[in-house]
């Protein structure tokens, strides 16, 4: 299966605006999350009673579809 990562203009210049250390690491589990499941090297959990997942990265929550 292929997947494909989007992230919204509006989010990616609130990631650029951190410390660089923290920009490329939330950078890198992004690049994480495209390569798809499984997800285990990542704090990912479903959110209950919605079709979302959680990438936790950090302080940074990270809400995504699948």
């Amino acid at each position: 299966m292929n997947w494909k990562l989007e992230v919204h203009r509006r989010i990616l210049r609130r990631i650029k605006r951190q410390a660089s250390n923290q920009y490329e690491y939330i950078l890198e589990h992004l690049g994480e999350l495209e390569k798809g499941p499984p997800f285990s090297l990542l704090d990912v959990k479903p959110l209950k009673g919605c079709p979302e997942w959680r990438l936790r990265v950090g302080k940074w929550r990270i809400i995504f579809w699948l």
